[in-house]
């Protein structure tokens, strides 16, 4: 598959619930309203076709040790954004990923390749669901 954006990032925490699991992202150089703008329109509210890969830089790693990359469907409800970065977080089936590969990837640099291919469901789009999302 090919993706249509490719983006530096730094992967914050992992959070594992029963249906899903999310993971934090950061954008951290932004380099201006623009490119901002290009960053919210991929991912506020999407559906989106997700590789993520571990971002060696120039370390070697030894074989083996590093999580094998997460290819999966996410959606991106949510994107906060600073004058330096932007946030936002990716959820995703538990049923679609290895949540122990998943949570490798804490706290670590990665390459984030994205396409949008929908919008996001929200959880007041399902009647039987009544929680709201904070």
């Amino acid at each position: 598959m090919g993706y249509k954006n490719t983006y530096q990032v730094e992967l914050k925490n992992v959070s594992i619930g029963d249906q899903t699991a999310r993971l934090g992202v950061k954008i951290p150089q932004v380099a201006d309203a623009a490119q901002a703008a290009d960053i919210l329109r991929v991912f506020c509210g999407a559906r989106l076709d997700v590789k993520i890969a571990e971002d060696q830089g120039d370390q070697q790693s030894i074989a083996g040790l590093e999580p094998k990359p997460i290819v999966a469907h996410a959606d991106c409800k949510n994107v906060s954004v600073s004058p330096k970065a932007v946030s936002f977080g990716l959820t995703f089936s538990i049923d679609e990923i290895d949540t122990r590969e998943m949570g490798g990837f804490a706290q670590k640099r990665a390459v984030l390749q994205v396409t949008r291919t929908g919008n996001a469901k929200h959880k007041d789009d399902d009647s039987d669901d009544e929680q709201n999302d904070a």
